[in-house]
């Protein structure tokens, strides 16, 4: 059975799932101490109870089970693959795009990095995520933001295939996240609530 054939089988889901939770792992490291407030609309503080989590501990148990479905997957012949996107040289992006290679990297997940100059033309990065769309060896495509101000961000995320939209930022993917029916939950608010 040839590479393709082996990937069309598999549940596109789970590559997801799996790529999407190395970047929660990553937030989940950033945030060691959550508090959790019970309900929202709590009426007294004397009903809330807040809880100190690990986030260290969390995240290294998140990080060894990635490890293990990646594993499992490569076994079959298919390693996941996620494409970043960055433009220009902003360092906290840099930053942040660093590390998500490297949870990526080892969780046993492709990582590939694109990187464009800031002056970059809105129709190169656009021609590139389009590419990633249709790379069979890319399961989920990232656009590191903020975007230098000559390019439109809405114009680039809406470029990005939403079955590959890691982020959640798509109109399709916001919207069934909205109808609770999500495809990628935006890893965020995924990593502080996990």
């Amino acid at each position: 059975m040839t590479r393709t054939n082996t990937r069309a089988l598999l549940a596109p889901n789970l590559r997801r799932h799996l790529i999407s939770h190395c970047k929660i792992e990553f937030h989940i490291v950033q945030y060691t101490r959550v508090l959790n407030f019970g309900p929202f609309f709590a009426p007294a503080a004397a009903q809330m109870t807040a809880r100190i989590i690990d986030g260290k501990a969390h995240a290294a148990a998140l990080r060894a089970q990635l490890k293990v479905d990646a594993s499992e997957l490569v076994g079959r012949g298919v390693r996941p693959g996620l494409a970043v996107v960055i433009v220009g040289d902003d360092p906290a992006s840099r930053t942040y795009v660093r590390n998500k290679v490297r949870a990526c990297e080892e969780a046993g997940v492709v990582s590939k990095l694109h990187e464009f100059p800031v002056d970059a033309p809105e129709a190169a990065v656009i021609a590139r995520v389009q590419e990633l769309n249709l790379d069979p060896d890319i399961d989920a495509v990232l656009v590191q933001l903020p975007l230098p101000p000559h390019i439109d961000e809405a114009r680039v995320l809406a470029a990005v295939a939403p079955e590959k939209d890691v982020d959640g930022f798509h109109v399709s993917s916001a919207g069934a996240l909205l109808i609770g029916a999500p495809q990628f939950v935006p890893c965020t608010p995924a990593g502080i609530m996990y």
